[in-house]
């Protein structure tokens, strides 16, 4: 094993595949996240809809989303609605969520071809 990492089964350096995988985790999420956002949006007019949440939560891989409803409220409770402000400014935050793993998956790539480049 080298310092840096591990070798894979050709000999070449695979550090930073972490730092990648997290960064595509990353991705995924702003992915799920726009979706539900986007399905929200959608059906915001619609009656009886039940808005989407999007839960965000740190694992070892990365960042992991749960979609969940709300349950199904009595007849007499009033339905919940979509806050179509709050779904629009979320959207400005996947934006620079998706941006930054982006961002970070340039780098670890950047990084890999310097490291190979030193050892070869």
């Amino acid at each position: 094993m080298h310092k840096l990492g591990r070798t894979g089964p050709d000999g070449h350096l695979s550090c930073m595949s972490n730092v990648s995988n997290i960064a595509v985790a990353g991705l995924r999420a702003a992915e799920a996240r726009f979706a539900a956002k986007a399905e929200n949006i959608d059906n915001a007019n619609t009656q009886g809809y039940n808005p989407l949440t999007a839960e965000q939560i740190s694992t070892a891989v990365g960042p992991v989303v749960r979609l969940s409803r709300q349950e199904k409220l009595r007849s007499t409770d009033k339905q919940p609605e979509v806050d179509l402000a709050r779904e629009l400014t979320d959207l400005i935050t996947i934006k620079y969520d998706y941006k930054a793993s982006v961002k970070v998956l340039r780098t670890a790539d950047e990084l890999n071809g310097t490291l190979l480049d030193i050892l070869a």
